[in-house]
């Protein structure tokens, strides 16, 4: 591990695309062998409590991902929140639609309403 990261330490000075073959040639077989440790461990932990189903779930449950048990939390009263994001997302249209507008007079552009009228908006 001091060597691959020796390894990216010189990468990041020289920026060389060999080093960066090194180093990532290092970080790979490390991370391999890190997951078979880990994986003979499990699997040595189980078969030393093959009769105790207890201590088996016990290590059965520590290689499992664990869950988040805290949701976010809005400190708001949710009506409010949901009358802000109503607000955000019905004015949306409205700001790009003057933001075009803008655009199209800075640039000197017409713009056509095709639904109503064949003419352009403004000049």
């Amino acid at each position: 591990m001091e060597l691959r990261d020796k390894k990216l330490r010189i990468f990041r000075l020289s920026r060389n695309a060999e080093d960066w073959v090194v180093y990532r040639q290092l970080r790979n077989s490390i991370k391999t062998s890190l997951r078979a440790a880990e994986s003979n461990f499990v699997r040595n932990q189980i078969e030393e409590y093959k009769g105790n189903s207890r201590s088996m779930w016990k290590v059965i449950r520590g290689c499992l991902p664990s869950k988040d048990s805290e949701k976010p939390v809005y400190q708001k009263d949710h009506k409010k929140l949901a009358n802000e994001f109503n607000e955000y997302f019905a004015s949306v249209g409205k700001i790009a639609a003057d933001k075009v507008k803008r655009l199209a007079e800075v640039n000197n552009i017409q713009i056509y309403c095709f639904t109503t009228c064949k003419t352009p908006i403004f000049s």
